[in-house]
């Protein structure tokens, strides 16, 4: 997204070839977590329980599809700077949201698959207490530095060009 010419061509290649194993990988983990887990086996393959999780795999193969028809298309890296080439980083980011959406509903309310629950792993209440208000803190502070660097840092990456 940051970048032109030969080094984002660079980067859509390096995409390309990081596509495959992250599909696969994706997959390995879909197919192992229901066969190593009766109740994640419950979960995902019992109606009406399969039809309402249907959109999760379905968006995430699509965006996986759309995100390898984008990386073989011109409008990434093209000539006129790639005009879509935040697509790519949006399309992964929907990936990996839906890939953690399906997995915390597949082991809630588990933390260690079928065997310790959230409530049997939370600490106190006090201690729970303090990490609020620390979190209370520390989170917005981090969003917000976080959005400055974005807002500093936008647009594309030049070529330093001293007069």
């Amino acid at each position: 997204m940051k970048t032109e010419g030969p080094l984002q061509q660079l980067a859509v290649r390096w995409a390309k070839i990081a596509w495959p194993p992250m599909v696969v990988g994706m997959a390995l983990i879909s197919i192992a977590t229901p066969w190593v887990s009766p109740t994640v086996r419950g979960k995902w393959f019992v109606l009406p329980e399969f039809i309402a999780l249907l959109p999760i795999p379905l968006t995430t193969a699509a965006a996986l599809i759309g995100l390898r028809a984008l990386l073989n298309s011109h409008r990434v890296a093209g000539p006129d700077g790639g005009k879509l080439c935040w697509l790519p980083f949006v399309l992964l980011l929907g990936v990996f949201l839906f890939g953690a959406l399906g997995l915390a509903y597949s082991l809630y309310p588990f933390v260690v698959m079928d065997q310790l629950t959230a409530w049997q792993a939370a600490s106190a209440t006090k201690s729970l207490e303090f990490i609020l208000v620390g979190c209370a803190i520390t989170v917005p502070a981090i969003a917000g530095y976080t959005v400055f660097s974005y807002r500093v840092f936008s647009g594309k990456a030049k070529e330093l060009e001293y007069a």
